[in-house]
């Protein structure tokens, strides 16, 4: 495992301090740093741990949805068998049947609702319920345009790293 501890942290960034203090080249400060601490083998060890964490977590993505389908075609084979259970029943003309492994009712259900689109604009009040949420876009730009809103506030930004694989 890579030694990334406080320590070498510690000793890394105490190097590179010293070494802004000799040279601005970032060439020669990365090429020491790498001659005294191996920096550019503890990195490359840090991006193939990451590469390995990203192959894990789409075999894991893979496994979800082959699960997910396999979930899914189970419960289309219920309600096959659901609906031949169905069909049984009102062959038999029977409306409930005890049997060892279960008793089968067979009953209406609710009328499916059907709502034609644009309802809510045409529906009383009192059948409509509206949903109202944070527009963060506008929120965000109102805050950034340095308005003033006591009930929301822009926090401190984290550091964003990129990596873009060779």
């Amino acid at each position: 495992m890579t030694r990334l501890d406080a320590a070498f942290l510690a000793s890394v960034r105490a190097l590179a301090a010293e070494l802004r203090g000799i040279t601005d080249d970032p060439d020669a400060i990365l090429d020491t740093l790498d001659g005294e601490l191996d920096t550019a083998d503890v990195l490359g060890e840090l991006l193939t741990l990451r590469d390995e964490a990203l192959s894990r977590a789409k075999a894991a993505d893979d496994r979800i949805a082959a699960w997910r389908d396999r979930k899914t075609a189970a419960a289309r084979a219920e309600d096959a068998v659901r609906d031949r259970i169905a069909a049984l029943m009102d062959a038999i003309g029977e409306k409930s049947i005890r049997h060892p492994l279960g008793t089968v009712t067979l009953r209406m259900g609710k009328p499916e609702l059907i709502v034609d689109d644009g309802a809510e604009v045409r529906l009383p009040a009192d059948l409509v319920r509206l949903k109202r949420e944070v527009d963060k876009t506008a929120l965000r730009k109102a805050l950034e345009d340095g308005q003033k809103i006591d009930c929301a506030r822009l926090g401190n930004a984290a550091p964003v790293l990129t990596i873009r694989s060779a």
